[in-house]
């Protein structure tokens, strides 16, 4: 019975849970008109390294009936991206990079923490990326 208990701590979430529960989260987004996508991109082989696989995000606005919306704001969806990394985490992944329109920003948990004081901070793309530990 203890290795059994044992076993059951150690059950590990599937790719494609995370990947739903990640979808499951960013739906307000969807609602609001923020396109959301959510995927895993298998480990690859560049150059004789092994590169693991890993967890993105998207996120860009979308039209809206009435207006072309086309710049998210940090406001607008900071409090998603709270509650994706501290699922990720509880789920052993961690923050990897952070691209806002395409750029790699260096050090992505400080650039998250200096984004909480700016709301008003715009740009047209985000993606998040995931690597499990």
């Amino acid at each position: 019975m203890k290795y059994l208990k044992l076993f059951e701590n150690y059950k590990k979430t599937s790719v494609e849970d995370i990947t739903n529960n990640l979808k499951d989260i960013c739906q307000e987004l969807n609602d609001n008109y923020i396109r959301t996508e959510c995927y895993y991109n298998n480990p690859y082989v560049v150059n004789s390294k092994y590169q693991p696989g890993f967890m993105t995000v998207d996120m860009e606005k979308m039209e809206s009936e009435n207006q072309y919306l086309d710049a998210l704001s940090w406001g607008e969806i900071s409090e998603t991206i709270d509650r994706i990394i501290d699922y990720m985490k509880s789920e052993n992944w961690k923050l990897s990079t952070l691209l806002i329109d395409g750029d790699e920003l260096i050090n992505p948990e400080q650039w998250i923490e200096n984004l909480r004081n700016k709301e008003h901070y715009s740009f047209t793309g985000l993606t998040i990326n995931f690597i499990e530990n």
